[in-house]
């Protein structure tokens, strides 16, 4: 029977899955202790941020067995943090992994259009110049959420002002080029000579 490990933390969240392999004899299981991602390929160690210290629980379910375990994760003796920076620090993180999974599935999408649209019309028009655009745009919005994330990560504390103006610059963009992304859509789906419909 397949076995399935989870972290949960004490709100009753899901915080992490743990890959596992054959249920049968004994097993080893390591947790780096980060989050797992809404993204995360099957079968990967979590690869979000670092849990928070704390209380949590650990779960593995065998079928219809299900059994649990208390766990309490320690902050890093080396480091003297003020523990609501760390809990707002692991809180940014999380919400810069998300804005940067939606840019990247920006992009990935926009491609997809891009494709049709090429397939559709050819690689002249409107159309196929603006889905050029769209998807440089969301590349680049991908690409630099992905180095702020990265950047915020390498150093416990809170976000400077530039990278707030950052954060704030990069959601407006995700909002604006969904926008712009709707309108081409729309525009691509209106029939045109009676060739689409």
């Amino acid at each position: 029977t397949e076995a399935t490990l989870s972290v949960v933390g004490p709100d009753g969240e899901i915080v992490a899955e743990i890959p596992t392999r054959d249920a049968r004899g004994v097993n080893r299981v390591v947790w780096n202790l980060r989050h797992t991602t809404d993204n995360q390929p099957q079968g990967q160690s979590p690869r979000g941020p670092l849990v928070i210290p704390g209380e949590y629980t650990v779960r593995l379910e065998v079928g219809e067995t299900i059994s649990e375990q208390p766990l309490e994760v320690r902050e890093d003796p080396r480091l003297d943090l003020d523990p609501l920076v760390r809990a707002q620090w692991t809180r940014d993180l999380l919400d810069l992994g998300e804005l940067a999974t939606q840019a990247s599935e920006g992009a990935e999408s926009m491609q997809e259009r891009l494709e049709a649209v090429e397939e559709e019309m050819g690689t002249e028009g409107d159309e196929f110049e603006q889905a050029t655009d769209l998807l440089r745009q969301w590349r680049e919005l991908s690409f630099r959420t992905r180095r702020l994330q990265g950047e915020v990560e390498g150093w416990v504390g809170p976000l400077t002002q530039q990278q707030t103006s950052q954060r704030s610059f990069y959601l407006e963009m995700l909002e604006t080029l969904r926008r712009e992304t709707g309108v081409l859509s729309a525009a691509f789906q209106k029939p045109q000579g009676g060739s689409r419909s």
